[in-house]
């Protein structure tokens, strides 16, 4: 969340006078940094482009989750701050490390780059011809444009939300479960859930896909409202985090 003092380069708290107890407290109270900022006649809006944070990342590895450094954990509980549909064109000719052509963050415009990393036009997703899918040689239909749905989870007891990017095997599973949450009225960061895997087989092959997810709390009233304003600000604030990366280091799917 935007509040959250690891989210932010020390210099950020450095310039508002800061130190990280005096920023902990603040958050135990229930002000954010913005809000302070503020107060005092400041922002932190311009430094979200100097954060020198990378987020957490998990991919699914069989039936585990594994997080950057390569650790496994079987499951995974908390709160999902924002859920959203990410697409990713690829020039395939590198196998190895594969160039990003074109992504978009939100499932609707997508940004085509240089070899260079520099933006090179806005593509409308819906019209662009590498999101349609056509029939390759095996008669299998595929788009080109790769589609993943790009969770960010706060993790119980962890303070940076974590980013997770399912792949298409787990898309219908994760849709089924967004659509009866929000078919309710309710929203997704107003619950937390169990994230599991289990493993699928065809042959030799094997993968992992996600189990429909587990509600194990619903909240309301204060709670609620509460968490929906610190999931607001988070997502807003790792987004703006997204967008700063570099086209050629970021991860936008596996």
């Amino acid at each position: 969340m935007a509040n959250d003092v690891q989210l932010w380069d020390s210099k950020v708290l450095e310039r508002l006078g800061l130190t990280e107890e005096a920023a902990k407290e603040l958050l135990e109270h229930g002000i954010t940094l913005e809000e302070y900022a503020e107060s005092i006649g400041q922002s932190v809006k311009e430094e979200i482009q100097d954060a020198k944070v990378i987020l957490p990342r998990y991919k699914i590895n069989g039936k585990h989750w594994q997080d950057n450094a390569g650790d496994l954990k079987s499951e995974l509980t908390g709160i999902v701050i924002e859920a959203k549909t990410n697409r990713a064109l690829f020039d395939r000719e590198d196998e190895e490390n594969p160039r990003l052509l074109c992504r978009s963050l939100d499932g609707k415009q997508g940004t085509a780059f240089s070899e260079e990393g520099g933006i090179v036009e806005q593509r409308i997703c819906a019209t662009c011809p590498f999101n349609q899918f056509v029939a390759d040689e095996s008669g299998k239909r595929r788009r080109a444009c790769k589609e993943t749905r790009r969770l960010y989870f706060l993790e119980d007891g962890a303070s940076v939300p974590t980013l997770i990017y399912l792949p298409p095997t787990s898309h219908k599973v994760w849709d089924h479960f967004a659509t009866s949450v929000l078919g309710k009225g309710q929203p997704l960061s107003g619950r937390r859930i169990r994230l599991t895997l289990e493993l699928k087989t065809e042959g030799s092959r094997s993968w992992g896909v996600l189990k429909t997810p587990e509600t194990l709390e619903v909240y309301t009233g204060l709670a609620l409202i509460q968490g929906l304003k610190r999931s607001k600000e988070m997502a807003e604030t790792l987004n703006a985090m997204i967008q700063q990366e570099k086209p050629e280091t970021v991860a936008v799917g596996e």
